[in-house]
């Protein structure tokens, strides 16, 4: 199969980037459930929806036992509707002859991508939907300690924080009753990114919603001493100024 410029245009750059990840790309093409010898290694793939799960193993291994899953290793994920190739192992680099500075998505990297962006979402509804809130009743009333108040205000006051800064952040996380981010999971990430940020934030929002707004609440509490202590110490730094400037007049 000879690829026209439109065809490279449309396909990602790994499927011609070397003559064997062209053969590659001609194997997975094949609706036959085949296996392909390439480089000393077998390739083969397990379907998953629209996903295909590459597989490698040494040839040699294979002549010499029948072997066991133990014996197959993930090389790498195959989107079957954009052919994107994710979570590139590499023993699928050598396999393939992929350029060192050909680099691909992975799945500890989608996941910080996950925390990131479901935690933005939650801080965007946290401050600009609190009706959404209103669901957990008296709930979302956190109990003041004011003493704890003022000494968490100190501990900011002594490193000169702003009290704009002063704010509650979302720290979501998987664990904690919220699932892992499973292979079941990455997948899902791959097909939808947005759907999926979306629905582990709902999930966390129903599981954490009440404490989040407690939280809001108590770093507002904590936000305001801070601001009547530092506007006190610039009062009191003005009135020094003033007075030594009276004194400077006489």
């Amino acid at each position: 199969m000879k690829l026209t410029q439109m065809d490279r245009e449309m396909l990602p750059a790994w499927v011609y980037s070397s003559e064997n990840s062209f053969r590659c790309f001609q194997w997975l093409c094949k609706k036959a459930d085949t296996m392909l010898k390439l480089n000393g290694q077998i390739l083969c793939t397990v379907k998953n929806g629209i996903f295909s799960l590459l597989y490698c193993r040494r040839e040699g291994d294979m002549e010499k036992r029948s072997g066991t899953e133990a014996d197959w290793s993930l090389a790498g994920i195959l989107n079957g509707a954009t052919w994107e190739l994710t979570d590139v192992s590499p023993i699928l680099y050598r396999i393939m002859e992929l350029p060192e500075r050909m680099r691909f998505r992975e799945k500890a990297q989608a996941e910080e991508t996950v925390i990131r962006k479901a935690n933005r979402l939650l801080l965007y509804h946290l401050e600009h939907r609190p009706e959404l809130f209103r669901q957990f009743g008296r709930r979302i009333i956190p109990a003041i300690n004011q003493r704890e108040i003022e000494e968490r205000a100190e501990v900011y006051f002594r490193h000169g924080t702003d009290p704009e800064d002063v704010r509650y952040i979302p720290a979501y996380h998987f664990g904690d009753g919220t699932g892992s981010f499973t292979m079941r999971v990455y997948l899902l990430y791959l097909q939808d990114e947005r759907r999926l940020v979306y629905a582990v934030a709902k999930q966390w929002f129903r599981k954490f919603g009440a404490d989040m707004y407690r939280q809001k609440i108590i770093y507002g509490c904590i936000r305001e001493t801070l601001l009547a202590r530092t506007k006190k110490k610039e009062n009191q730094e003005n009135r020094k100024e003033h007075e030594k400037k009276e004194r400077n007049y006489i």
